[in-house]
Order: structure tokens, then C-alpha cells, then sequence
């Protein structure tokens, strides 16, 4: 039993190092992990946390108040939302922002194009477009923020380590009329 509870703190504390450097790179340098991975070792993360609140829980010892946070969060977060008030949806982001995978909307090539989650009370339309890099890394190659945009319906090409996207962009004049432009955005992905 000690053994075990020693295996999992270990890699309960090497996966809060892994992701706090991953996140730190993310950041600063604009790569990180593949998507897919990161979620996949986030919840390694969690579940050696709450597997370590009933190792740690009799004898009742002091990490153990730490290891609850991991059971606690998801019954604090139900229970704000429950109440349907802003507590619960502030809670609810803090909490998902650390564990909620941004939604993978297209790939084109090596180009992953992202929907970043931005909260419960987040603004909208937020895109992120990343590119492989030596099979388990991405690396950030544009930010952009387009409102009712289907990547699935936008033609995408890349020429000369160039992004094409060929959508409809939609203004507002004046009268409040709607001006539909047909657009093409390039993003250098080299």
C-alpha cells in the first residue's frame, strides 16, 4: 500500500511539473504539447489526485486537505450551477479553463485549427490555427477572432507555406443593412 501511494504521488507531482512547464512553453514560447496528449495526461493528473485524497485521507494527514480540492471542485462547480448565479459560472471557469480541451475544428495538412475555450463568461469566436511539430509537439502559428465562421464549409489551401481561407466576412453599416465581403485571409505557416 505505501508503495503504491509513493508511485502515484510521484507521478502526481512529476505531471504538475510536466504541465506547469508545458503551460509556462504555451505562454511564452508558443508550443506545447499535441492537444490530444496534454488532455489525456490532464486527466492522469486529476485521477491520481483523487486516488491519492482516499490513500491520504486515514490516517488523516495534512496533503490530504490539498488532494480533497480534486473531489471538492467538480461538487463546488455543480452546486454554483445549480444556484444559476455568477459564483457558479466564475467557479466553473477557473475550473475548466485548466482541464477543458479547446474543440478541434479542421485540419488542413499539418494545420490544426482550434475553437479556444474562453469561459463561461468568455468572449466569442476566438481561433487558434497551430502546427505539427515532430509528431507530439504544435506550435501556435496564428490567433484570429471571427464571429459565425463554419471551418467546415470555408475552402482552405496552402501554397508556398502560406494559409488561404476563402470565407464571407459579414459587416454592419450605419443602418444596421449587412455587407457581405468576399474574403481571403493569408497566414504565413512556416
Amino acid at each position: 500500500m505505501k508503495l503504491q501511494k509513493n508511485t502515484l504521488l510521484k507521478i502526481h507531482l512529476t505531471l504538475v511539473i510536466f504541465l506547469i512547464i508545458n503551460f509556462l512553453c504555451q505562454k511564452n514560447f508558443d508550443i506545447s504539447l499535441n492537444r490530444k496528449l496534454l488532455f489525456g495526461l490532464k486527466l492522469i493528473f486529476y485521477a491520481t489526485g483523487i486516488l491519492l485524497f482516499f490513500k491520504t485521507i486515514k490516517p488523516f494527514q495534512k496533503i490530504s486537505i490539498y488532494f480533497s480540492l480534486y473531489l471538492v471542485s467538480p461538487l463546488l462547480i455543480f452546486i454554483g450551477w445549480i444556484v444559476d448565479g455568477i459564483f457558479g459560472a466564475i467557479l466553473g471557469s477557473i475550473f475548466l479553463f485548466f482541464f477543458a480541451p479547446n474543440e478541434n475544428l479542421q485540419k488542413v495538412e499539418n494545420i490544426t485549427i482550434y475553437k479556444k475555450f474562453g469561459g463561461l463568461l468568455g468572449r466569442c469566436c476566438d481561433y487558434e490555427f497551430t502546427k505539427e511539430e515532430l509528431l507530439i509537439f504544435e506550435r501556435k502559428v496564428a490567433e484570429l477572432n471571427f464571429e459565425n465562421v463554419n471551418f467546415d464549409k470555408v475552402p482552405m489551401e496552402i501554397k508556398n507555406d502560406t494559409l488561404y481561407l476563402n470565407f464571407i466576412l459579414k459587416e454592419y453599416d450605419e443602418k444596421g443593412n449587412v455587407l457581405a465581403n468576399d474574403s481571403i485571409v493569408k497566414l504565413s505557416v512556416k
